[in-house]
């Protein structure tokens, strides 16, 4: 049975685990890691980076056990120090986060966009004046001093 697999190459040797000590962890000697491996777990942060040894690549994994409240888009733009830190190791990460950039092809418009069934498109059509138009909305503040 293979547990862990690396969503770049596939393969299922060489994954490993990184991620951000908080400033708070108290320091351990190996023997006290090695009798209990888990004790410091509480200091570290719910997001890790899933390292493939390699295509030397990475995946952000949340683990939503150690936080509940983990909000994915906000924790991915909130561990980009985690980023940087595989860059500085060479590592490149294996895709996108899927919300930053979703692509539109149109099979799921209608999920998405109840209006878009209808066919019609989304916005004014090039013959109608957006209200964006209008200079008045990007006139000078009458009220602001000059």
């Amino acid at each position: 049975m293979v547990r862990v697999k690396c969503s770049n190459c596939a393969t299922t040797e060489g994954i490993s685990y990184r991620q951000l000590e908080s400033a708070g962890v108290p320091a351990q000697t190996v023997e006290e890691l090695k009798a209990s491996p888990m004790a410091a777990s509480r200091y570290f942060s719910a997001c890790m980076a899933e390292v493939c040894s390699k295509c030397n690549s990475y995946s952000k994994v949340f683990d939503q056990r150690r936080d509940p409240m983990l909000e994915v888009m906000a924790d991915d733009i909130n561990t980009l120090v985690l980023d940087a830190a595989m860059g500085q190791f060479g590592h490149v990460r294996a895709g996108s986060h899927p919300f930053l950039f979703p692509v539109d092809d149109g099979d799921d418009a209608a999920i998405l966009d109840p209006d878009a069934a209808d066919g019609a498109p989304d916005g004014p059509s090039a013959d109608e004046a957006s209200p964006l138009d209008d200079p008045a909305l990007f006139a000078q503040d009458k009220h602001r001093p000059h």
